[in-house]
């Protein structure tokens, strides 16, 4: 009797931290297109005091994506902009997106501009794989050096 009640309690356990932080699955094709986005911009990313190429950024919130959604859950598109991709966790300080040596601008309109043109142009022939954190294993690193959210 008591091996049983610890295997179901252990089970209950397994299948609460496995649902821990699992976004719908257009909610994950879409935080990773705004991933892949950041990353192919070429724009420069201000964040605590300093700039920093796409790739870094892209890098950044990608680890910070990961980590967060390990204690919290990320349903949408739009959690992930407020909660990840808008301010320092750190510091507070918003982050700011500078493309083309144009004025910077608040990364959080960036993207949900992003984000409205992706849903309006969203098509069949638009189908990343989509990725997420929990199910690739803790840090979500499907490969060594980092793994990628899509495959090309």
């Amino acid at each position: 009797m008591r091996a049983s009640a610890i295997i179901a309690v252990t089970l209950v356990i397994a299948l609460l931290w496995q649902s821990a932080g699992r976004a719908e699955p257009i909610a994950q094709t879409e935080i990773g297109a705004l991933l892949r986005y950041v990353d192919k911009s070429g724009c420069e990313f201000y964040r605590n005091g300093f700039w920093y190429n796409s790739t870094s950024a892209y890098t950044h919130l990608r680890d910070k994506y990961e980590y967060v959604v390990l204690t919290r859950s990320i349903d949408s598109a739009e959690d992930f902009i407020e909660v990840i991709a808008t301010r320092s966790s750190f510091s507070g300080l918003p982050y700011e997106v500078r493309c083309n040596g144009d004025a910077s601008v608040l990364s959080n309109k960036w993207l949900l501009e992003e984000l409205a043109r992706l849903r309006a142009g969203r098509n069949p022939s638009f189908a990343p794989t989509g990725y997420n954190p929990i199910l690739c294993g803790l840090g979500g690193r499907a490969q060594a050096g980092g793994g990628q959210f899509f495959q090309a």
